[in-house]
């Protein structure tokens, strides 16, 4: 194909751009260390030192190379930098010393840049040296530099070393990108296409991109729009199709659509991202998958013409206008894409065909196509952000034009007070027909005066887009309010300690050990740092930091006048290391209070997680609320290598012992408990290298769980380690043990060999013959090896599949409890589900079937803040729902060993009442153990090697850390009124329906969420009767059952059903009630049960369980985000009451009795007005009782 070629126009009043800032750590060597930022080796034995040393009040480094040359031996000084892909860098540094021979900088990954050093002489000189950062030789976000010594270096005296980005050019151009050339371009024209072609082809009018094209592997695709929505057509050529269903899909072959819905390229992840998966199935058809929901996408929403054949397919696919909560193809915006094929050929043979980054390695829509749907509401756009660090705005201007348009652009910079400033950044004289243009910019802003200002882009006059940025020097302000801190905090600490000179109240004593110890630190790491990174890191960390600590410091002043005007402190309860007693699932020890009691009480654990700063930092944790860890061990630690006299003959224990082992002495010293988590992932790496039939892919899980060579191995690991535990002095430190992590069973398809085996022994195993299954499921099979072709398109064995994979995975977890037991009995054990997906996803995790061998129900829970809501939905709903689901099936409390509260990467001040609710609120919803993830901690230093997702963790708050310690303070106050909640056995349930999962998951997932968050406010707890505990008629308490959407429904739960209802108990359906069974068969005589509308919910709960008071609202905005639960304490109710929305709620409770707030030890005024998250545990006692 002909390309057009690109029209470059040079710019006018383009500005240079200053030099930046040295992006080098510690280049002078005047922190302390050897040195801080700088990692000095020696490779091949050479013989060589390197030290810091004084001279002059001044620090410099000498590295001393002692070793004649010789291939692989060398000495290495190494950084790695925070520089940008693809810009140009000027290094620089001082030298002097003796002569030396064959010293070189090496820059980048790869070590094609090797510019020699000049000869040292014993003058101190500086030298400097020009290179571009190739994108390639990243080393993740980080660059590498080296200083190599390879031959005689007597004495090599370094100073100031320096990387500094060079000034841009004086000049700038647009380019043109014709169609056929957007995936590189990054911009494209988006056609609009009249109807939808229902031949499953290419139309007319599309561009056709192909990324992969290759002999048994090809692929094609195109993109349009109309006023019903996103058109996607792809073309497939493929020799063997491997497709694995759900959210597994991307495991198979298959397409990955990511759409930017704000078409802002942002560089990570945004909720409103969409991520869509679309595969062919084994019928032929197109079979979909929405990451954001984790379901299909429903079938209302899109439309789709597939043709098949031997060697591939083709579809067609509208994704209609619904989908989308922010494009509106009527008049549709910008927004971007991204899109990546699938292949799979069998075992580990996989390929991702990617034009992009952005879905496979990491989200992000950094590198997405921007598009312009042509006839939408804008030609033009600018993706733009303010550089704090250089002071410049830097993106690209994209434009749409039509043809024959001038491409005029210009930047306005307005102040906050004052006059705008018009600077023109580039102008074409013509926009070439069909093509899309794009305008990389960086404009300093460095001669701009400090304050707010706003810049808007126009093109040809028109809005293009906005940024409003402050320009300030870095640390100025944040230094002044952080030592405004400090002083308060003194003024707060002395105020404190005079009124309780012998003991500080618990609860303040905790806030004030946080804040006296990190806003020092913090104000230290903004005085040592150098460079604009450094400063523009610790800015960033105030800023994040600076809301959370003022809310901390105002409760310490509140509670101090409250205290001064006659409150008397409360009595907290506190863990001391001793025995942990299970009674009924909850745990029991003696405690010991504020006061200098001693007692048996239920104890409620909460601390963090989960790598080596908790170990480093146990010592603390009591001080700050905080009484129980998770570390990890796995097989790959007890078994590196493998043994001489058999695989697993020699078991290394040094991991054991140099870590774990202390960590529970440490523990058990300062009266914290241990969560080991065994992570049976952790597969030695030689095994599967050994035995490649074992390989698998189940996310952590690697290995074919029901390989003997696995079976073999987590015997031996168990048999080696668990006798080591026991028999640790220090073994009562251990809380529990955690059986896997995050287990999923997604690796089990229809498409993979060893399941398909293991699965025809299942059948055998359950039916005998194929006649078995037959009779049982109505179907006519000649043999199971018909039926494991069958397994996606026959809802019979669908079923069947599923229900293997749930006992597969329970069995293997099973196993692994027994063995544990047979060693030690009394250790608790659980697994860490991911109850807040394992709802809905069929990732073979089965809540009831964990619940079997478990002593705490062990999960993994998100229950993170909101912003776009300001406030907890929908994540306490889905929280709550699944410690519902968990207490049902066995009522376990909940060890939450992953409690997700702030999201990975969240640099947002993330506020204080937020941290508490979602910890109380977990305890009052059934939880024992919290264990938020994560601690560690991360200073400039380390944030250059690690991921961003921790940045912003909850070691790095400490007002956060304050909340989260306060939670559970009080929590251990009223212990006993929240297992009341967990114990209480409701006269409600909602029905879960496995089979309606399966075979109708979003009517089911829909109806079902709608149905539980509609109970939230009404006062009630509704428990969850499962299609197994129907099957068994352990009906509990229940009195009244209500069905979601449920139209799949095991025939054994139908009989269940039926036997409840003849035994008193009421069914009412709300939406389709049942129709089929689990195999798919229309039910003989359909249940035919009375309708509940939502509206009428609230009516029906309190008269299956009258409630003595009322709540009403008083200020007109109903029930939503309220959260209200109430159970029988004795002769009493306990009320727990949050407010989840966004503003404070007027409120009154009515009814002949007294309430009393245990919170805050004082009687409660039933008119009243409820703050956002701020929790509310009454104890009302109706009138007439003493």
């Amino acid at each position: 194909m002909q390309f057009l070629r690109p029209i470059l126009l040079l710019c006018a009043g383009f500005l240079l751009l200053p030099a930046a800032g040295n992006d080098v750590f510690n280049g002078s060597f005047e922190r302390s260390g050897r040195p801080d930022g700088w990692e000095w080796s020696t490779f091949g034995g050479g013989d060589a030192a390197c030290a810091v040393i004084r001279s002059g009040g001044n620090r410099h480094l000498r590295i001393a190379y002692r070793s004649q040359q010789q291939s692989n031996r060398y000495g290495q000084l190494l950084q790695n930098v925070p520089l940008t892909p693809g810009r140009i860098y000027r290094l620089s540094w001082k030298m002097w010393g003796k002569p030396a021979r064959n010293i070189c900088w090496t820059l980048g990954k790869h070590w094609k840049l090797r510019p020699a050093l000049p000869p040292v002489t014993p003058e101190a000189a500086r030298h400097t040296l020009r290179f571009r950062a190739e994108p390639d030789e990243f080393d993740g976000k980080l660059y590498p530099v080296r200083l190599i010594c390879e031959n005689l270096t007597p004495e090599l005296n370094l100073d100031d070393i320096e990387i500094t980005e060079e000034e841009l050019p004086a000049e700038s151009a647009v380019t043109f990108v014709p169609p056929e050339k957007a995936l590189s371009g990054k911009v494209f024209r988006l056609p609009r296409l009249d109807g939808f072609p229902r031949d499953g082809g290419f139309p007319d009018g599309v561009t056709v991109w192909t990324p992969a094209d290759d002999a048994d592997f090809s692929a094609s695709f195109a993109l349009g729009w109309n006023q019903d929505g996103l058109l996607l057509f792809f073309r497939v050529r493929d020799d063997v199709l491997r497709p694995v269903p759900g959210s597994a899909m991307y495991l198979g072959d298959s397409v990955q659509l990511r759409i930017d819905q704000d078409g802002e390229l942002a560089p990570q992840a945004r909720s409103s991202d969409l991520e869509l998966g679309f595969q062919i199935d084994a019928a032929g058809k197109l079979a979909t998958w929405n990451w954001n929901t984790n379901m299909p996408i429903p079938e209302t929403l899109v439309e789709s013409v597939v043709t098949s054949g031997e060697n591939g397919f083709s579809a067609a696919v509208l994704l209609k206008d619904a989908l989308f909560d922010r494009i509106d193809f009527r008049r549709p915006k910008p927004f971007s894409f991204n899109l990546i094929f699938n292949d799979r050929d069998g075992g580990d043979d996989r390929r991702v065909i990617s034009f992009a980054r952005g879905i496979h390695d990491s989200k992000s829509s950094a590198d997405n196509v921007l598009l312009f749907p042509e006839g939408g509401a804008e030609t033009a756009r600018v993706c733009a952000r303010y550089d704090d660090l250089r002071e410049h705005l830097a993106g690209i201007f994209y434009t749409a034009g039509a043809a024959g348009d001038t491409a005029d652009f210009v930047l306005r910079l307005t102040p906050e007070h004052g006059s705008p400033r018009t600077i023109p950044l580039c102008r074409a004289t013509r926009v070439p027909p069909g093509t899309a243009g794009r305008l990389p910019f960086r404009r300093s802003v460095s001669e701009l005066p400090e304050g707010r200002w706003t810049a808007e882009f126009l093109w040809n006059g028109r809005p293009a887009g906005k940024l409003a940025f402050e320009r300030r020097a870095l640390l100025v302000r944040q230094r002044k309010i952080w030592e405004e801190f400090r002083s308060r905090l003194s003024r707060i600490d002395a105020a404190y300690r005079r009124q309780f000179p012998e003991r500080l109240p618990a609860a303040a004593a905790l806030s004030l050990r946080v804040l006296n110890s990190d806003i020092p630190r913090l104000l230290s790491q903004m005085e040592a740092a150098e460079s604009p990174a450094e400063r523009r890191f610790y800015d960033r960390r105030g800023e994040m930091t600076a809301p959370e600590v003022v809310e901390a410091l105002d409760e310490l002043e509140r509670e101090l006048a409250e205290y001064r005007a006659g409150r008397t402190p409360p009595e907290y309860w506190f863990f001391r290391s001793g025995p942990v007693l299970l009674r009924g699932g909850f745990p029991y020890a003696e405690l010991e209070s504020s006061r200098g009691r001693r007692q048996l009480r239920p104890v409620l654990f909460a601390g963090y997680g989960h790598f080596t700063d908790v170990i480093r930092d146990l010592p603390e944790f009591s001080s700050i609320g905080a009484n129980l860890i998770q570390i990890e061990i796995g097989p790959s630690s007890i078994f590196p290598k493998e043994g001489k006299n058999g695989e697993f003959s020699e078991p290394d224990f040094s991991d054991l012992e140099n870590r774990i082992l202390p960590a529970l002495r440490s523990a058990a010293e300062h009266n914290v408990k241990v969560c080991l988590l065994l992570s049976p992932h952790y597969h030695p790496a030689w095994l599967l290298d050994k035995y490649p039939d074992m390989r698998a892919d189940s996310d952590f899980l690697k290995y074919e769980i029901t390989h003997p060579k696995a079976e073999e191995m987590l015997d031996a690991y168990l048999a080696a380690l668990i006798p080591k535990l026991k028999a640790s002095p220090w073994s009562a430190a251990l809380h529990s043990l955690v059986l896997s992590n995050e287990p999923v069973y997604i690796g089990c398809t229809p498409y993979n060999p060893q399941s398909l085996k293991d699965f025809r022994h299942y059948l055998k195993q359950k039916y005998g013959t194929p006649s078995g299954f037959n009779a049982t499921a109505q179907r006519d099979y000649p043999d199971f090896d018909a039926m494991t072709g069958q397994i996606e398109t026959d809802p019979a064995l669908r079923s069947e599949f599923e229900r293997f994979r749930r006992d597969t995975f329970a069995a293997w977890h099973r196993r692994l409890a027994e063995r544990v037991r047979r060693i030690w009995p009394e250790i608790p054990l659980h697994a860490k589900m991911m109850i807040f997906s394992s709802l809905y996803v069929p990732q073979a995790t089965d809540a009831g079937m964990f619940a079997a061998f478990s002593d705490y129900n062990g999960n993994d829970n998100y229950r993170m803040y909101d912003f776009d809501n300001a406030g907890l939905a929908p994540h306490h709903i889905s929280s709550e729902l699944g410690s519902e689901l968990q207490l049902s099936a066995r009522k376990l409390s909940i060890c939450n060993s992953e409690n997700h509260i702030i999201a990975d990467g969240e640099t947002r001040p993330v506020p204080n009442g937020h941290i508490y609710t979602a910890m109380f609120e977990q305890y009052a919803t059934g939880a024992s153990a919290l264990i938020t993830w994560v601690w560690t901690d991360i200073d400039y230093l380390k944030s250059l090697s690690s991921s961003p997702m921790f940045c912003g963790n909850i070691r790095n708050r400490p007002g956060n850390i304050i909340a989260h310690g306060r939670a559970m303070l009080d929590a251990n106050r009223v212990a006993r009124e929240l297992v009341r909640f967990s114990r209480y056995e409701p006269e409600t349930a909602i029905l879960h329906a496995p089979s309606s999962l399966l075979h109708a998951p979003e009517r089911y997932k829909n109806s079902l969420d709608a149905l539980y968050a509609a109970t939230l406010p009404t006062g009630h707890r509704v428990r969850f009767l499962s299609e197994e505990q129907l099957g068994r008629r352990e009906f509990g308490a229940v009195r009244l059952l209500l069905l979601p959407e449920a139209e799949y429904l095991d025939r054994k739960a139908l009989a269940g059903l039926n036997e409840f209802v003849c035994r008193g108990g009421r069914v009412m359906v709300c939406g389709k009630a049942p129709r089929y069974d689990e195999f798919g068969n229309p039910l003989p005589e359909p249940p035919d049960f009375p309708k509940l509308p939502l509206s009428r919910l609230g009516a029906e709960l309190d008269a299956t369980t009258p409630l003595p008071f009322r709540l009403a609202v008083r200020d007109g905005a109903g029930g939503e985000g309220l959260y209200l639960r109430c159970v029988p304490d004795g002769d009493a109710y306990l009320i727990n009451l949050v407010n989840y929305g966004k503003n404070a709620r007027k409120l009154n409770f009515s009814g002949p009795g007294t309430f009393r707030d245990l919170l805050r030890e004082e009687t409660f005024e039933p008119e009243f007005e409820l703050p956002p998250q701020k929790p509310l545990l009454l104890r009302f006692l109706p009138a007439g009782k003493p």
